[in-house]
């Protein structure tokens, strides 16, 4: 019973909108508490230390990022500056922690169970949409549609087609299913026709809320996977410090890029004009130097929200971060998920937890460059939850023991 209640309460909070009808922004991270509180109910409020070390793991970057933002704002105080700013950012944060917190608490309360039942909440939640969506225009609009997915910029904004693509578009669970995808090819274990269903049936949720930069991640994590994560290699660590570190310098030459984003005309050409718009806007937030401190976390995001003439997010959470919290902030951030948490799930916990949380981490900051999945529900939550979830084996961890460690140190 409470696996049904899981499911179809999560589908809910998977639902960013129907058929572009958009749900209580704050229903989704409701539900989520109530499902912590269920989890320490059912545990009868015990926490285990080696769970204790998960909560520390994941929020502490979280709670950095707080403080870091207050250091800098009265240090350096940024020139718009209002209790608006305050207000955004504690939301913000506080969403991020209850998204990080449930993931914990429901791998504790269903062990690895908690993953197809995540993922047919996902499907109900797109399988309903389509639904409504399909009833109001028919199968023969539909069918054009499907037919067009990858030439969709041909249909104008408003007409028919146009609509059908939005109201199927729900960009929260598009982009969750790249992450089912790659867990489903390289680390499910099942059954050969059990994974073709799950992969046939994540490539169908994929196409349908269509979207290029989950695409673009698709690939760029499984070529990462292929190369480098999935090979028997001696030395992990030095894996993930070799990938974090490139990923530092691609992440800092495209913020090069966007503060000079005229001189490259190959890439604006594939802009339109509201990114350019956007992008002129960022440029002029920041600089690229060693002493760039930053304006601390959500700052950008509530500037945009009182600019009328741009749009509401910055549509590149990498440059984003870059900006809000400095080149040190930007450059800690990208070690901890690259380097940090890998490191520590594939010595405490097990080397498929490690290793797949660094190919999730490709893949979300593969979509960080042109959109704003950082703040994403359902997408970060299946970012966190998969490797927790590969933690345990049936309902409670395995966590590996001392001298396969020092193993695996010693590597």
């Amino acid at each position: 019973m409470l696996k049904v209640l899981y499911v179809i309460s999560m589908a809910v909070a998977f639902s960013m909108e129907v058929n572009k009808v958009a749900l209580p922004f704050f229903l989704k991270y409701e539900i989520a508490i109530a499902w912590i509180v269920i989890a320490m109910i059912e545990r009868h409020g015990l926490i285990k230390s080696y769970e204790l070390n998960q909560f520390r793991l994941f929020l502490t970057p979280i709670v950095f990022a707080f403080f870091y933002t207050i250091v800098i704002w009265i240090v350096n105080t940024p020139e718009y500056l209002t209790a608006h700013y305050y207000s955004r950012l504690i939301s913000n944060l506080g969403c991020m922690l209850v998204i990080a917190i449930c993931a914990i608490m429901v791998c504790l309360l269903f062990g690895k169970d908690v993953i197809k039942l995540s993922f047919w909440a996902l499907i109900l939640t797109i399988g309903f949409n389509f639904i409504v969506v399909f009833r109001e225009y028919g199968s023969a609009l539909m069918m054009t549609y499907l037919k067009n997915v990858f030439s969709l910029s041909q249909f104008a904004y408003g007409t028919t087609i146009s609509n059908i693509s939005y109201g199927l578009e729900i960009h929260d669970a598009t982009f969750a299913m790249g992450i089912f995808l790659v867990y489903f090819i390289f680390y499910e274990d099942a059954s050969v026709e059990k994974k073709i269903l799950h992969i046939i049936a994540t490539l169908i949720g994929s196409y349908l809320g269509f979207k290029r930069n989950e695409l673009i991640a698709i690939v760029v994590v499984t070529v990462v996977a292929i190369v480098f994560i999935r090979k028997k290699s001696k030395d992990f660590l030095k894996t993930s410090q070799i990938l974090g570190f490139g990923m530092f310098i691609v992440g800092m030459l495209y913020a090069m890029l966007i503060k000079n984003i005229d001189i490259v005309p190959a890439f604006v050409k594939i802009l339109d004009i509201a990114r350019i718009n956007l992008y002129h806007f960022l440029s002029g937030e920041y600089t690229i130097s060693p002493f760039y401190l930053g304006k601390g976390y959500s700052y950008i995001n509530q500037r945009l929200g009182i600019e009328t003439n741009l749009l509401n997010t910055s549509h590149t959470d990498l440059v984003r971060v870059y900006i809000e919290m400095g080149i040190y902030g930007f450059g800690l951030w990208i070690w901890y998920y690259f380097v940090n948490i890998p490191r520590k799930l594939y010595m405490e916990y097990s080397e498929k937890a490690g290793k797949f949380f660094l190919m999730g981490t490709f893949y979300v900051f593969s979509t960080y460059f042109l959109d704003n999945t950082l703040m994403l529900f359902y997408n970060q939550f299946i970012y966190y939850l998969i490797p927790l979830a590969l933690c345990y084996k049936e309902r409670e961890p395995k966590v590996v023991e001392t001298h396969k460690v020092q193993r695996r140190i010693k590597q």
